[in-house]
């Protein structure tokens, strides 16, 4: 019996020691049958001093924005291990979160319990479901995956965005109970709303072909440069994305009937500046458009839309991810 868990701890500066059940009948020279009768009799005289205390709250409520960053921390965990129950899991996620929190009109709920949504979303939760969505876009090439991404971008752009700033606000214009709006620049224990939709806009723009999108992410981090520069560790994550601004990012499409292959092998590397995009058959993205031919799979290393001459291994791919500038 291994009822009571060993180990040592301090309470109070003083060292106290728990034993499992043979080393305490040996301590105390007692049986194991007459530890268990004792127990029986403490347990009798504790649990009806303890069903006089409050219970703990539980809080088993689920939020979009939290389940957007386990997401993505999945999918992540998918691309750089290769074990498939981490994409099991993200799909299940997905799919959960496409069916009980986003709304007919495309808006997010925040919370979910009891069967029920609740809650108009912050832009937080739209922005960390987007990345989540994106990045899941990479591991499957399912393209119903950066339609949705992008879907809840465009709803953050009509809602959230400041034009006149070039800034997203924290809460939408239909928060009528909120006294001003503020928002989120400043990377904490988790990134800022702000420096997520910067990145995410980076990356769509780059997937769908939208300058847009680039032009609005670079503006953003031009307006905080001089915040990140006084204090980077407060800008962590906009630091990504001067990474990617700073050094050669990299577009890699890929198209045949083998891709998901080429694609694991070449994740099995890191490298950060780059999207990875993928077809088994026509596809309308600009990067993918008249990339397929049928059962020949081939990789194109591109940037800013401009494509290398196709190459047929992932490692050739590599080296041009590495290399090229």
């Amino acid at each position: 019996m291994q009822n009571i868990i060993a180990f040592r701890t301090r309470i109070y500066g003083k060292r106290v020691s728990l034993h499992n059940d043979d080393s305490f009948c040996k301590k105390n020279g007692i049986s194991a049958e007459e530890l268990e009768t004792k127990k029986k009799q403490w347990n009798n005289i504790l649990n009806p001093y303890r069903k006089k205390r409050i219970a703990p709250g539980l809080d088993d409520k689920i939020l979009s924005s939290w389940n957007g960053l386990m997401l993505k921390g999945l999918t992540d965990a998918y691309t750089a291990l290769g074990d498939v129950s981490f994409l099991d899991i993200a799909l299940k996620n997905a799919n959960f979160i496409s069916e009980k929190l986003i709304a007919a009109d495309g808006s997010l709920w925040r919370s979910y319990k009891n069967g029920k949504s609740s809650i108009q979303a912050f832009l937080e939760d739209y922005v960390f479901v987007a990345e989540a969505f994106h990045s899941l876009y990479e591991c499957t090439f399912d393209e119903k995956w950066l339609n949705k991404a992008e879907q809840l971008a465009q709803y953050a752009f009509t809602h959230f965005y400041d034009k006149s700033k070039n800034i997203f606000f924290f809460t939408a214009a239909y928060h009528k109970s909120i006294i001003t709006r503020k928002a989120e620049t400043s990377d904490n224990v988790i990134p800022a709303s702000n420096s997520a939709m910067a990145n995410l806009l980076f990356k769509l723009g780059h997937c769908l072909g939208k300058q847009e999108y680039i032009t609005i992410a670079k503006g953003m981090l031009m307006g905080i440069k001089d915040s990140m520069l006084g204090y980077p560790y407060g800008y962590t994550n906009w630091a990504m994305l001067a990474l990617h601004n700073a050094s050669s990012f990299k577009e890699v499409a890929l198209a045949g009937n083998s891709i998901s292959g080429y694609r694991d092998a070449i994740n099995k590397q890191y490298l950060p500046n780059k999207i990875i995009l993928g077809t088994e058959g026509q596809s309308e993205l600009d990067l993918l458009k008249g990339k397929y031919s049928g059962n020949k799979s081939s990789i194109f290393v591109c940037e800013n839309k401009t494509c290398l001459a196709p190459v047929h291994s992932p490692e050739e791919a590599i080296q041009l991810i590495e290399h090229v500038k």
